[in-house]
């Protein structure tokens, strides 16, 4: 499937999209090798080889999967060898979807393009050694080949003899000049340098784009939305248009107007003169790309189609001449004065559409003339007959904040000397930011106390230069902080010089003609110099003299301007002399002098003469270059007047410095500081701070032996500003972050984040001071409207967002989404989840709106589709409605009262457009009206929901009423371009527009009273944007708008900041007279900060009361005196100094006359005060913002940890009160921290928090610390498939995981169960098991169909996983690839085929049931969820879907057919469900005689469809006393029948169960029903025919929680499922009860085969229980349990002869004789030998079993301190062998008990004297260790012994270690004999050695009769098996395999080896021939493995499941075939 080809806009990086740095997606065979290339300095692939077959690199790996790249030029950057053969093959798909191969290589004849039937040969033109841009036009290609155009590329392939660097598609035609940067082979070499060939031709008809490529840019973040449209071209200049006066020049006085010809809604004429359109100019620029067989224009942008910055700018300039020459006059001016009216045109009316439309309201017939006219019309920049007033206040809006950075940009970030302010760029304006000190946080501060410091800082006050017409690519400031200097790129390159004091632009700079790259002010502020591009694109470097520049009479002089052809990256003047400066670029260092007017410049020798290159980090060398320099630094606190040697520092591309003597001319040293390149670089105070494209900051000192500070910031460093003080940092990113880096203590603030695309749509949030805006980068991001910091963010990669709407109520802190592929998402932003996802569109979804209520959301898209949800059925569609076309965009408005919506229809036939107007409740249509717009952009309602605001696309303001549909209003011409979007203030008192000039403007709602004809509405505009604005909203006194070029600006409105201003006033006076009343315990210090006063009733201030964060609304309460200040509520933060704590308002108030001593003969101040706090009551209460300032939430109780507010997953945690709570039980207020989340929607939801004190991933104070790891954004587990099911010969194991995950037909005899991930379905009478698998996650439940044909199940989890659907017909089976979701698989049992993936649930299912004709299937959804869904299974497709309030526990279906009713049990009793023809019609049933809902845990139907209900325990009643049992729970028999047709409810009563039982499941027939509980009873009742009562009848006691009941419909025999993880098939005629699948509880840890019985298997588990298995398959199940107090650790199995007249206890002398007579009975195969059984425990105690006749224990021994790892039996003899995991070793005789040694040798200590305390003191003596024996590293892990009739070897291993020794039987020395030692293996390109993982052990057993074998495994070389030959001490073979092995046996020949991996990967290995056979089925890591006694079947356990494998037939395919006999000879004849 192709991409998006929007999403390809405008080129894509194929190596990039296919994640070059993993290779993931990349086949590389043969001779493929990645380099770093010197010329170019990037990482290359290197493809070499004979054959090019065999050597090549191609995408993607599978040849099934297509790359879908539509784009229509392929660019190639590669390097070619002439004398070798390359081939690259384009695999392209046509519109037929037909496959075509083309060929491009240097063996083909160039004569022309060879077409042959299996693709086109393409002759590479010629091979050279330079780097070559090849462009492969795909259509021109295929043209003659084909008839079918050109659809996309499928694969490429590029085969040796070649070097490649990346690919790139695109349907624009790019040349070596203006490539974008990321397809730039090299920033700093200059183009012609390299070649760029066609083929097959040069495309001709492709278009171009209009901008420059900036000098560095990350991909994702382009200055202009993805488009493909320019602007319009520009109108003629006033001096040429007819009748006008000449244009004023730019500095010309404010108020100059110009008269020019302006372009009208539809591309009328205007003065005579035809004007053309938008679509024209487009086509006349030949943006519109045309394939010869038909004209196709490039693909559309997702969103809008604003235009580029240059154009847009053009288009600015055309319109607001008169605004640009005030602005560069008088400065930054924000508001109406910056933007004055526009002059008139003389020609009113022509090309203008009709100003009167036909207006049609329900009354009126179509196409009639309205009933009366239009109340006022104007044109905007015409002259109105009456002029309007004045828009007040004056200016309405000012900007208070810009969040964008243009951190694609280097060096565009600086510092002002001598202030706390730094000034970057932003797209064209240049922000000058105040940055608050960061004061060191005292040692030892809390958490806390360091966020509450952060918080303290006020946001930074911003000011703007604005002026620029296009973007912004250097700055610099002054050495006295009084300029700054600014440089624009493109073809009008000038340099603005701007007076930091009042921002004025004091001039204007011109001496190139484009492509300025940096810019300087000299030290003593003389002197401008810039580098840019002449007429003839050769660097110059021009000087101009500006020592006069303030002087009025004198004029800036250019003094020189001097070409040179060295290239040049960057520029400074010298610090060290005047009039000399340096210059560096590719491979040159200069200094030039100015001298006569002249630039004079020598070389450096870029050698150094001791040849010293010192390197830190890896890397290309500086030494071995090219060497393109990046930035120069010079040592600071140097005058302009030098001394005799200064240094200089020159930063490279390659990451080095380059230190330069500056009195010598020579280079003195290289150092290689980063592994990429640096961007920026710092020297001042003996320190060094370099910034690269690694994303590492570094601090260094001068001699740069090592980094003082490292920080790594989320993208590459571009810009550095070091303070005055040279204290602090500010630190600019590629991806738009700014900060400031403390440099004594590390403290990091964040100032600004920016998104890196066009962003699209804003949205506020009605109960927050937050508001949420969404870009084409993909990302949600959420702000806080005060502090413009970004609190969460949500991700969607490669997809764009288009709007966004926040749910209105408070309780629902949702917010929906919409984006450019047609989906609509719903996010829980508290949660940071996703709730719901949609697709109902088929393009770019437009608009998202909330009905006031929150019980709708309309979604209107550009497919011409509107939709509605039902919220309360999660967002399921209910509602369609088609605009009659589907390329117009569908616009949705909603009336603040939720009394209508409105959106439009169009009517393709006639051509007209209408909007609709409906009923907000009913839906029912209420008004239609005709108008004569082609489209609109932006529909809105007044604040009284009386009038309806429509913005059409011909630039037109349409104003309708209500109240008859007439049209009272309209405004033309409201923008000099296409308008883009509008807003209403809430207040109704403003309305704004905006459009692609970037001009906002602000309209006064007039009444309809005082409008007049032919007048304007009072009106201001407003510059700041420096391209298209997209969106705006108003919010709680700001306006907030959105638009291209990265951009956020928050605006103040002036009449809510002096409503706020008034308020301001009454709060200090009432605080005055409050501090007049305190008592003088309360009163402030006298020394007291005047600062530190006001901040007290600052409402900007976070300590204040008067902020959102502490306001307690219009008077505080009494008890809430306690606390009044944000600081104190933070638990553990002193208060600021001359803070104080005040008493609430209401204290006083209600206590007046409760003061102290001092205060009470100030009675008039507290009446007076009194007084002032009512009256600041009321204005609070009569604010027009009242009820909407509340802020965030505060919390009750104060937060202790800002990091214990949320828990891992981004829930909130339960606070508890704090220990410093108010004594009286009153609350304390506390503000909870904003934590800030981030989520992945494309493949990952996991949440993500970025405090703002780790904006640096990681600061290092000291070296480098390998182990320190930054946090990137959590996300889930990559996309996996399903495994296969396995292939075993079955399986042991039932997963209760759920309730209803086990099914029994007896029909059809189906009986299926779950086992974690996967269904077994088993037949009971021969045991065969067959696997259906279909999910990745546990399964919850199952169901099957009533005639056994269909299974669907479900997980327990969400999962992430690709799965392509198997049926195309099913609309909701689509591949999972944006978000999680829980899967509901419907299976063909006959055929084990998938038939349907359902999806709709995000969380998990609770349970699944299917009606009685296998028509329809019902899913409940889990929590949050709580979802009710009915599906149809015979088409695959969504039926209805409801939510219930609280969680339904199960549901089960009374009938079906065409309207099947269901009912459903949980927290809200018994629901009675039908299925109408759209949705579901709930209804409630009543229990008994509750007036409430009674809770219910089980239901069950009968044949009949009468229902069976059991209550939940003690529900709604509760004992008289606590000594009264609690109230017996009820079971009902409820027939619903009548109540479905309309009538009552029939119900009887059929048991009552005791108060503690909970029922869980059930089953019923027509008179009889069984019962299970919780407590593992199993009832049956049966009812009797004559009086129609229930009675018990019989009942079975099982052995845990049942979870799971199916029956037979006599309820005689039934199958059931218990928590135990055990399956019973019970009969309740005779109470029996057998276990058919049994389970393990808990994991399995250990497998040990009977030696007496192959089908027999012991095994130890988790839960420490030792249990002996029969293992089927016919009685599969657990033959003994044996529970101890310790958990077993190991076991062994041992044999023995019964013998009544022995016993165990004997004297010495009995014994000896005894086990005599053992050891010779023992050989006697005639006797019968019985088995008994060894168990090793956690304690170190020793238990043996006697299993036969009876199971009992003989005895138990404490034999080891430590847990038992080994316990090892002698064949013959009555001893056995222990080891611990301290490495002690006992031997101990298994009659008499009795310690026979105790062996120290291997402890960690080593031997040691025997103690009273130890085994050794107290049976046997110590035995003293050798001195060569050393035991290995970490506890002992195995232990094992020779085979064979003396056992006389015995091996210990060790994680690094393995030593063989002599048994200690009778020998307890334990001399080694042999050992191995093992290294840990180096990873791969590193010195570092793989840590072994703690889970996996060390693995040892001995070679079936080869004693001198032993195999050993070990966690330090993972994946191998080592043979050692122990007499000969070398490892004589070696077995590995690809994965990490966790468990190890041998066959009992010793010809095989069964192995366990840590990847759920079984492997069977043919010792001999090393050859193995991978068996998959898993689901977790293998940790036990065994063969049985017989050795042809081979058991393993992973998690709590057994496998059994038919392992001889496996093992005969891995034996290798004898060699041939050899070939006779003469000599043998």
């Amino acid at each position: 499937m192709p991409l998006a080809p929007e999403w390809q806009h405008p080129f894509v990086n194929v190596f990039k999209i296919c994640d070059v740095d993993t290779m993931k997606e990349f086949e590389a065979k043969g001779d493929v090798t990645e380099h770093m290339d010197k010329i170019i300095g990037k990482k290359v692939f290197k493809i070499r080889g004979a054959i090019p077959a065999g050597n090549y690199l191609r995408v993607p790996r599978n040849k099934q999967q297509t790359l879908g790249l539509t784009g229509r030029i392929l660019y190639v950057q590669l390097k070619v060898t002439p004398i070798k053969v390359f081939v690259i093959h384009i695999e392209a798909v046509t519109e037929d979807q037909n496959v075509h191969r083309v060929s491009v290589s240097n063996m083909y004849s160039p004569d022309a393009p060879k077409r042959k039937s299996s693709g086109v040969q393409l002759a590479f033109p010629h091979a050279s050694h330079r780097w070559c841009v090849l462009a492969v036009d795909m259509c021109a290609a295929l043209r003659g080949l084909t008839s079918s155009p050109f659809a996309f590329i499928k694969s490429i392939q590029m085969c040796s003899w070649l070097t490649v660097r990346t690919m790139f598609t695109s349907d624009y035609k790019f040349t070596l000049e203006n490539l974008p940067s990321d397809m730039a082979l090299s920033h700093a070499l200059d183009s012609g340098v390299f070649e760029m060939a066609w083929l097959p031709k040069e495309a001709a008809d492709a278009p171009t784009l209009d901008f420059m490529p900036p000098p560095k840019r990350i991909s994702g973040r382009r200055r202009t939305t993805e488009s493909a449209k320019t602007a319009p071209a520009a109108a003629k200049s006033a001096s040429s248009a007819k009748g006008s006066t000449s244009a004023p020049t730019r500095g010309s006085a404010r108020g100059t107007s110009a008269t020019g010809a302006t372009t009208s809604g539809r591309g009328g004429v205007r003065n005579g003169s035809a004007v053309p359109n938008d679509h024209a100019n487009d086509q006349h620029s030949g943006y519109m790309s045309s394939d010869n067989e038909k004209g196709t224009p490039p693909p559309p942008s997702p969103v809008r189609t604003p235009l580029s910055p240059i154009s847009a700018a053009e288009a600015i300039r055309r319109t607001t001449a008169a605004n640009l020459a005030a602005m560069t006059a008088a400065s930054t001016v924000v508001g109406a004065a910056a933007v004055p009216q526009r002059p008139g045109d003389p020609d009113v009316t022509a090309g203008f559409p009709r100003r009167t439309p036909a207006i049609a309201n329900p009354s009126t017939a179509a196409g009639a003339q309205p009933n009366r006219p239009v109340i006022a019309a104007a044109t905007l920049g015409v002259d109105a007959t009456i002029q309007c007033p004045p828009l007040v206040p004056d200016p309405a809006l000012s900007l208070v904040r810009m969040n964008s950075y243009s951190g694609e940009f280097v060096r565009c970030l600086v510092w002002i000397p001598g202030g706390d302010e730094v000034a970057f760029t932003a797209a064209s304006v240049v922000v000058i930011m105040r940055i608050s000190d960061v004061p060191p946080v005292a040692a030892g501060a809390t958490a806390l106390a360091a966020e509450a410091q952060r918080l303290q800082q006020e946001p930074g006050k911003q000011r703007y230069l604005l002026g620029h017409t296009a973007f912004v690519c250097a700055l610099a400031a002054s050495s006295n902080g009084e300029l700054v200097a600014s440089a624009q790129e493109g073809k009008e390159a000038v340099v603005r010089l701007w007076d930091v004091a009042t921002c004025a632009c004091l001039a204007i700079l011109n001496a190139h003609a484009s492509g300025l790259s940096c810019v300087d002010i000299s030290p003593d502020v003389r002197a401008v110099a810039a580098v840019g591009l002449d007429a003839h694109a050769r660097q110059t470097i021009a000087l101009w003299n500006i020592s006069e520049m303030r002087n009025p009479h004198r004029k800036i002089e250019l003094v020189t301007r001097h070409a040179t052809d060295y290239n040049i990256k960057v520029l400074r003047f010298s610090a060290y002399q005047e009039d000399h400066l340096l210059t560096a670029g590719r491979d040159s260092i200069r200094i030039y002098r100015l001298k006569a007017g002249q630039l004079r410049g020598t070389s450096l020798r870029l050698v150094p003469q001791n040849k010293r290159v010192t390197s830190h980090v890896g890397g290309v060398s500086a030494a071995l270059g090219p060497n393109i320099f990046t930035d120069i630094a010079f040592e600071a606190g140097v005058g302009v007047y030098g001394v005799d040697a200064f240094k200089v520092y020159v930063s490279s591309a390659s990451g080095a410095v380059f230190q330069v003597d500056y009195t010598t001319r020579n280079l003195d040293c290289i150092y290689q500081l980063h592994s990429a390149a640096i961007n920026c670089l710092l020297v001042a105070d003996g320190l060094a701070i370099t910034g690269g494209d690694d994303r590492l900051l570094r601090a260094w000192p001068l001699d740069f032996k090592d980094y003082l500070l490292e920080a790594e910031h989320e993208g590459a460093v571009t810009g550095l500003a070091l303070s005055p003080d040279a204290l602090r940092v500010a630190i600019g990113t590629e991806t738009g972050a700014l900060g400031c880096l403390h440099i004594p203590d590390h403290s990091y603030i964040t100032l600004l984040r920016s998104h890196s695309g066009a962003v699209n749509a804003v949205a506020v949030d009605p109960n927050r001071d937050h508001f949420c805006t969404v870009s084409t980068d993909g990302t949600l991001r959420i702000w806080h409207l005060l502090t413009y910091q970004q609190l969460y963010e949500f991700d969607a990669p490669g997809e764009a967002v288009t709007c966004v709407a926040y749910h209105p109520l408070p309780s629902n802190h949702e917010l929906a989404a919409g984006f450019a592929n047609g989906r609509v998402r719903v996010f829980d932003v508290s949660t940071t989840t996703l709730i719901q996802e949609q697709q109902q569109h088929r393009a770019p979804v437009a608009e998202l709106a909330f009905t006031p209520a929150g019980d709708r959301l309309f979604s209107g898209g550009m497919d011409g589709a509107l939709v509605m949800y039902d919220v309360q059925r999660l967002y399921a569609p209910t509602q369609y409605l088609s605009a009659g076309v589907r390329n117009i965009k569908v616009c949705v408005a909603v009336s603040p009262d939720g009394a209508y919506f409105a959106s439009l229809i169009r009517d393709p036939y006639r051509g007209v457009t209408s909007l609709l107007v409906f009923h907000g409740k009913s839906l029912e249509p209420f008004m239609r009206i005709e108008t004569d717009a082609e489209a609109y952009v932006k529909l809105a309602f007044s604040s009284d929901s009386k009038e309806l605001w429509a913005l059409a696309s011909c630039r037109r303001l349409d104003r309708y009423e209500l109240a008859d549909g007439h049209v009272v209003q309209q405004i033309f011409e409201v923008s000099s371009l296409d308008v883009t979007t509008m807003a209403m203030d809430p207040l109704g008192r403003y309305v704004l527009t905006a459009g692609n000039d970037g001009i906002l403007r602000m309209w006064a709602a007039m009444p309809i009273s005082a409008l007049q004809p032919c007048s304007l509405p009072p009106h201001q505009a407003f510059v700041g944007h420096p391209s298209a604005v997209l969106g705006a909203a108003f919010h709680r006194g700001h306006l907030i708008t959105v638009g291209d070029a990265d951009f956020i600006c928050v605006w103040r409105v002036t009449a809510d900041a002096l409503h706020q201003q008034q308020l301001q006033q009454a709060a200090r006076a009432a605080a005055a007279l409050r501090l007049a009343a305190l008592p003088l315990a309360l009163q402030p210090p006298e020394d007291a900060q005047p600062a530190a006063m006001a901040a007290l009733n600052d409402p900007h201030n976070v300590l204040s009361r008067a902020a959102p964060w502490t306001s307690l609304g219009p008077v505080a309460d009494a008890g809430d005196h306690y606390l009044t200040t944000r600081a104190a509520a933070l638990s553990g933060v002193p208060l600021p100094p001359g803070t104080i704590l005040i008493p609430a308002p209401a204290a006083l108030l209600a206590h007046p006359d409760g003061l102290t001593a001092t205060t009470t003969g100030s009675q008039p101040a507290a009446v007076a005060f009194n007084a002032t706090a009512a009256a600041l009551a009321s204005a609070r209460i009569s604010s027009p913002a009242a009820g909407g300032d509340s802020g965030p939430q505060l919390s009750p109780w104060p937060t202790q940890q800002l990091k214990s507010t949320y828990d891992g997953v981004g829930r909130p945690r339960p606070r508890s009160p704090a220990p410093g709570g108010a004594a009286d039980g009153s609350s304390v207020l506390a503000v909870t921290a904003l934590p800030q989340h981030t989520q992945t929607l494309s493949s990952s939801l996991s949440p993500r928090s970025v405090h703002p004190l780790e904006s640096p991933r990681s600061l290092a104070v000291e070296q480098h610390r390998p182990g320190m790891s930054s946090p990137t954004r959590a996300m889930l587990p990559p996309p996996q498939l399903p495994q296969p099911p396995p292939k075993c010969s079955w399986l042991l194991g039932y997963t209760p995981t759920g309730c209803n995950n086990v099914s029994w037909r007896p029909e059809t005899g189906l009986f299926a169960y779950v086992v974690q991930d996967m269904v077994v379905l088993e037949h009971l009478a021969t045991r065969h098991q067959r696997y259906l698998r279909g999910h990745t996650q546990p399964l919850a439940c199952l169901a099957t169909s009533y005639d056994g044909t269909q299974l669907a199940a479900a997980p327990l989890a969400p999962e992430l996983y690709n799965v392509d659907p198997s049926s195309v017909t099913s609309v909701l089976a689509v591949p999972c690839t944006t978000a999680p979701f829980a899967d509901v698989v419907v299976w063909d049992i006959a055929s084990g085929r998938e038939r349907w993936r359902l999806r709709y649930h995000t969380q998990a299912v609770q349970a699944l049931s299917f009606s009685p004709d296998g028509r329809w299937l019902l899913s409940l959804g889990r929590e949050p969820e709580r979802s009710v869904v009915v599906w149809d299974v015979f088409e695959g497709l969504l039926v209805a879907a409801g939510r219930t309030e609280k969680l339904p526990t199960a549901a089960e279906w009374l009938w079906g057919g065409d309207h099947p009713v269901f009912a459903s049990v949980g927290a809200e009793g018994l629901l009675l469900w039908t299925l109408q023809d759209s949705f579901l019609e709930q209804r409630s049933v009543a229990l008994s005689d509750q007036d409430r809902p009674v809770p219910c845990t089980a239901l069950a139907v009968d044949p009949a469809g009468a229902l069976l209900v059991a209550e939940a325990p003690a529900s709604g009643r509760s004992p008289r006393s606590a000594a009264e049992p609690p109230p017996p729970t009820p079971i009902w028999h409820v027939e619903v029948a009548g109540a479905v047709a309309g009538g009552s409810v029939t119900m009887a009563q059929v048991a009552r169960m005791p108060g503690d039982a909970a029922v869980t499941a059930m089953a019923a027939g027509i008179d009889s029903a069984l019962v299970a509980t919780a407590q593992g009873h199993v009832v049956r009742f049966r009812r009797s025919t004559l009086s129609g009562t229930w009675t018990e009848d019989t009942a079975v006691q099982l052995d845990g929680r049942v979870l799971s009941l199916s029956a037979e419909p006599q309820m005689a025999d039934a199958v059931v499922a218990t928590s135990t993880s055990t399956i019973w098939f019970v009969g309740m005629q005779d109470t029996s009860s057998v276990p058919i699948v049994c389970g393990q509880p808990a994991p399995v840890l250990a497998l040990l085969p009977a030696p007496h019985d192959p089908h027999v298997m012991a095994s130890t588990s988790l839960d420490g229980l030792l249990r002996v298995w029969h293992l089927g398959p016919e009685d599969a199940e657990p033959i003994i349990e044996l529970r101890s107090s310790s958990a077993c650790t190991a076991a062994a199995f041992v044999m023995r002869i019964s013998d009544s007249s022995t016993t165990l206890r004997q004297d010495m002398e009995e014994e000896e004789e005894e086990a005599t007579c053992a050891s010779e009975r023992a050989l006697d195969p005639q006797l019968d030998p019985q088995p008994m059984l060894l168990g090793g425990y956690q304690d170190g105690s020793l238990r043996l079993f006697a299993l036969a006749p009876a199971v009992e224990l003989q005895w138990a021994l404490a034999r080891h301190p430590a847990p038992l790892v080994a316990v090892v039996p002698h064949p013959y003899k009555s001893l056995v062998l222990t080891a611990s995991s301290d490495g002690s070793l006992a031997v101990t005789d298994l009659k008499s008990t009795r310690l026979i040694s105790y062996v120290t040798t291997f402890t960690a200590l080593g031997p040691s004297s025997p103690s009273a305390n130890s085994p050794s003191g107290r049976r046997g003596a110590a035995v003293p260790a050798p001195s060569s024996a050393r035991p290995g590293t970490g506890p002992l892990q195995a232990v094992a012994v020779s085979p064979g009739a003396g056992a006389s070897v015995a091996a210990a291993a060790w994680q690094d270690r393995l030593v063989v020794f002599p048994s200690p039987w009778d020998d307890p020395s334990c001399l080694p004999i042999s050992f191995y030692d093992c290294q840990p293996v180096a990873l791969r390109g590193s010195s570092e050695r793989i840590r072994p993982s703690p889970d996996v052990p060390a693995l040892l057993a001995f070679v079936g009769t080869a004693t001198k074998l032993i195999t050993f495994s070990s966690p330090l070389i993972p994946g191998a098996v080592v043979v050692f030959d122990y007499r000969l001490g070398v490892v004589v073979r070696k077995v590995t395999i690809p994965q990490v092995i966790r468990s190890l046996a041998l066959s009992p020949d010793g010809a095989a080896l069964v192995l366990g991996s840590t990847d759920r990967t079984v492997f069977l290995v043919n010792l001999a021939s090393g050859n193995f056979e991978s068996l998959t089925g898993h689901t977790g890591p293998v940790v036990a493995v065994s063969f049985t006694a017989a050795g042809n079947q081979a058991v393993t356990a992973a998690g709590n499941v057994l496998m059994v494998w038919d392992a001889g037939e496996v093992l005969r395919k891995l034996v290798p075939s004898p060699d041939p006999p050899p070939r006779k000879t003469l000599f043998d004849f």
